[in-house]
């Protein structure tokens, strides 16, 4: 039926996209030590969900529009201090080739 075939598909979604945080995350861990912040994990699968979002409008693979790496980067990055910084250029490279920056 429909609706099986929607929540087959939903699984599907579910288990794709936390299968790509757990590459992300990975990479992340390089960076920060293994310590993990309930921050973090969440703008990290907000990248991941807007970066499936955005290769399926594009007709582009995930990695494609955004690397593993860079989503994992842009987690990372901390603005010195708590300040309100700009991202470094090469972050606000990928940024910005993606059409998430002016």
């Amino acid at each position: 039926s429909q609706v099986e075939n929607a929540l087959q598909a939903s699984q599907f979604l579910d288990v794709h996209l936390n299968e790509r945080i757990q590459v992300c995350r990975k990479v992340l861990e390089g960076w920060n030590g293994g310590t993990e912040d309930a921050d973090d994990m969440s703008a990290l699968r907000a990248i991941v969900e807007w970066r499936y979002g955005h290769s399926l409008a594009s007709g582009q693979v995930e990695e494609e529009v955004l690397s593993d790496e860079a989503c994992a980067r842009l987690v990372a990055w901390k603005s010195p201090s708590g300040l309100q910084e700009p991202l470094p250029e090469e972050l606000l490279e990928v940024a910005c080739r993606v059409g998430a920056a002016p």
